[in-house]
């Protein structure tokens, strides 16, 4: 029997920079940066510890271009996960081809991964956090 080995999250990062990387410093994006078009920021409120619901895209705020551009380490595209790591732990979310929007930034009390495919499949990875072995993996970490 073939058994899939269990490794550290970093293991089966991408090698690019901020594969790992959390969002911007809270100061940094707030209220008075919210616009009603631009860049979608992901918060809490637009994840879900439903595992049929990978990205709520309903309910965002957006920040413009500009200010997205400052961020590029907390910027989240197709094939990356977003976990919240401040908060209310287990939600998890995916950017894929349902996704709304071409690119997003994660706030600060979010973190994203973006896997090297080479290693393993973004959905795979999705189902797997979104289990009960995954989900305690992400709360020992807490």
């Amino acid at each position: 029997m073939n058994k899939w080995p269990l490794v550290p999250v970093e293991e089966i990062a991408a090698k690019s920079d901020n594969a790992l990387a959390t969002g911007p410093f809270g100061s940094s994006i707030g209220s008075s940066t919210f616009r009603s078009a631009g860049v979608p920021l992901i918060r809490g409120s637009n994840l879900s510890a439903d595992v049929g619901c990978r990205l709520d895209d309903s309910s965002h705020v957006f920040i413009d271009e500009e200010l997205a551009d400052r961020f590029r380490r907390s910027q989240v595209v197709r094939g990356d996960l977003v976990f919240t790591c401040w908060g209310t732990i287990n939600q998890i979310g995916l950017i894929d081809d349902r996704s709304r929007y071409p690119r997003y930034i994660v706030s600060n009390k979010q973190m994203k991964l973006t896997p090297d495919k080479e290693k393993a499949d973004p959905l795979f990875l999705y189902y797997w956090f979104s289990g009960q072995i995954g989900r305690a993996s992400c709360r020992e970490r807490v």
